[in-house]
C-alpha cells in the first residue's frame, strides 16, 4: 500500500484535521487550534534557543577580544567602526571625561576594559547578522521609529542586546522591539511634537520650542 504524501504546507494541516475529526466542523476547529498551538510553542522554543545560543557567542567573543590591549579595541571602534568618542561613551555608560582620560592613555579599568570588548564583539556579530547596515555608527544613532526618541545605542546601553539584534535583522517590527522594551514606551519615550532638535552655530544639538506655523 502506498503511504500518503507528507508536506508542510496549509493544505496538509487541512487534510490531517480532516482525517481526524471526520465530518464535524467543531473537530475541525478543535484540530486546528491544536495544530496552532503547537506551532506557537515550537516557535517560542526556537526563539529561546537563538537567544540563548546568540548570547553564548557574544560572550566568548568578548572574552577572545578582551585578551587584546584595551587602546587598540578603543582605536578599532573609532577608526574601522566609525563610532565617535561620544557615542563610545554613551554605548559604555561612561562619562566623556573617562573617554578622554583613555584617549591619553590612562589605564582602564578590568570591567570597563570587558565592556569595550563586549562592544567590539557586539558590532561583529551585528554585521554578521545584518550585512546590509552598510554604517554602523549612524544606524546606532538613528531612531527606531518616528513615534519614540529612543535610538539602537539607548537599547544597547540598557543591556538588551538580543532585542537589538531582533530589531537589526528585521525579526521584529519597531512598535513590537519598544512594546518588548516597555509596554508604557508612548508615556516614557514618545516624541512630543512641541519640541526639536537643532545644531546651533557651535556644533552642538539643543532641543528649542517648535515655531508655530
Amino acid at each position: 500500500m502506498t503511504p500518503e504524501p507528507t508536506g508542510t504546507g496549509t493544505g496538509t494541516i487541512t487534510e490531517t484535521a480532516q482525517r481526524s475529526a471526520p465530518g464535524t466542523v467543531e473537530g475541525l476547529v478543535r484540530k486546528v487550534g491544536e495544530v496552532r498551538d503547537e506551532v506557537r510553542i515550537v516557535g517560542e522554543d526556537a526563539e529561546g534557543l537563538h537567544g540563548t545560543l546568540q548570547s553564548h557567542a557574544l560572550e566568548a567573543r568578548t572574552a577572545e577580544l578582551a585578551q587584546r590591549e584595551a587602546a587598540s579595541l578603543l582605536t578599532e571602534l573609532a577608526t574601522e567602526r566609525g563610532l565617535s568618542w561620544t557615542l563610545i561613551g554613551k554605548l559604555l555608560g561612561i562619562s566623556q571625561t573617562s573617554v578622554r582620560k583613555w584617549r591619553r592613555g590612562q589605564t582602564v579599568s578590568p570591567e570597563n576594559w570587558r565592556q569595550i570588548a563586549k562592544l567590539l564583539a557586539f558590532l561583529e556579530t551585528l554585521q554578521a547578522s545584518c550585512p546590509t547596515i552598510c554604517d554602523q555608527a549612524s544606524w546606532l544613532e538613528m531612531r527606531i521609529s518616528d513615534e519614540s526618541t529612543l535610538t539602537p545605542a539607548d537599547l544597547y546601553a540598557m543591556g538588551r542586546y538580543q532585542l537589538l539584534l531582533d530589531l537589526a535583522g528585521l525579526r521584529y517590527a519597531p512598535h513590537e522591539v519598544l512594546a518588548a522594551l516597555d509596554p508604557m514606551w508612548r508615556t516614557k519615550y514618545g516624541v512630543d511634537d512641541r519640541f526639536q532638535v537643532v545644531l546651533g552655530p557651535d556644533g552642538e544639538s539643543s532641543i528649542v520650542i517648535r515655531e508655530q506655523p
